[in-house]
């Protein structure tokens, strides 16, 4: 009986002396990682204004386990609060910070790093669609003392807004269709960076707007010679060909305006100014309001700092 008593004493005096600071290596439970995310700049994705339920990420922490490796957690309630499925939760494990990455949307498989991603934006861009290519990356620091893990999220393709606006003497009304064309759409994400490469595919977006609205494009960064904005509106065609410049992770902002003279329809694209995400070159481009010979068409498949900001005037 003594010897068992001073066994349980030796043990507790042990265990006694053993701290989170002290330990190194790997224990049996941990802290359970708590993950949360906002996004920079307007705190919004491409498509709405706050992350959207049932939003999925992908995070890993820097021990590199499949227990610990792109595990994709989710917002129930789109607040940036973040739950993994039971039973796959990150735990942070030993002493000091540990470092964490997260991308979105998820990609691949839990315990499998995501690698590369390719896509294609060349489709018509909405709502429903734009969450799919508007890639997101963070990184943060935690430790098992304080396992709260917060991202702040940044926009990782480039973003152009179009605001259509009429001149006075120009009577177009309603529902706008139009078509960007000649630009890359094309290029690949690196989940484990936030890098995005823009590759070489030129190709068409097609998006809906209305005379006094703003729509926004998703592009992957790119320097491009002779893209064309083609308009239609009440059964009119407006076009305009210019060099675009974009950037990641900016946004570029352009007014759409829509002019009548004796000449014709003309199309006049002049900078709005950049929110929230250096300034750029822009120029003089001269418009047509002739209906092209082939209609725009869209391939099918598959955002701070400030951005450039280009002027198009018609002649």
């Amino acid at each position: 009986m003594k010897n068992s008593l001073l066994t349980s004493v030796i043990a507790l005096a042990l265990l006694s002396g053993c701290s989170n600071t002290d330990y190194e290596g790997r224990d049996i439970a941990g802290s359970k990682a708590v993950i949360l995310g906002s996004v920079q700049g307007a705190a919004t994705r491409a498509s709405g204004t706050s992350w959207a339920t049932g939003d999925e990420i992908g995070v890993s922490i820097s021990d590199g386990t499949e227990a610990s490796t792109n595990i994709k957690y989710t917002t129930a309630t789109g607040n940036g609060t973040f739950t993994a499925v039971s039973g796959s939760e990150i735990y942070i494990l030993g002493s000091g910070d540990k470092t964490f990455t997260a991308y979105y949307p998820y990609a691949g498989e839990a315990g499998t790093a995501a690698g590369t991603v390719s896509f294609n934006v060349s489709q018509k861009q909405d709502e429903a669609t734009q969450p799919n290519i508007d890639f997101l990356f963070a990184t943060a620091t935690a430790n098992r003392e304080n396992p709260k893990v917060a991202f702040a999220f940044n926009h990782m393709m480039s973003k152009v807004d179009l605001t259509f606006k009429n001149e006075t003497d120009t009577k177009a009304a309603g529902d706008i269709t139009y078509t960007l064309s000649n630009v890359v759409v094309d290029g690949t994400f690196n989940t484990a960076t936030g890098h995005v490469t823009p590759g070489s595919t030129k190709g068409s977006v097609e998006l809906t707007s209305s005379i006094g609205g703003t729509s926004s494009i998703i592009l992957p960064p790119q320097t491009t010679t002779g893209a064309e904005l083609v308009i239609e509106v009440d059964g009119k065609f407006y076009t305009a060909t210019f060099n675009l410049s974009t950037e990641e992770s900016k946004e570029h902002a352009f007014n759409v305006i829509l002019n009548a003279d004796s000449e014709g329809a003309t199309i006049t694209v002049s900078g709005a100014g950049i929110e929230p995400w250096g300034e750029g070159t822009g120029g003089d481009i001269p418009t047509t309001s002739d209906k092209p010979e082939a209609e725009p068409g869209v391939n099918a498949g598959p955002w701070g700092a400030e951005g450039s900001v280009q002027d198009i005037t018609s002649n």
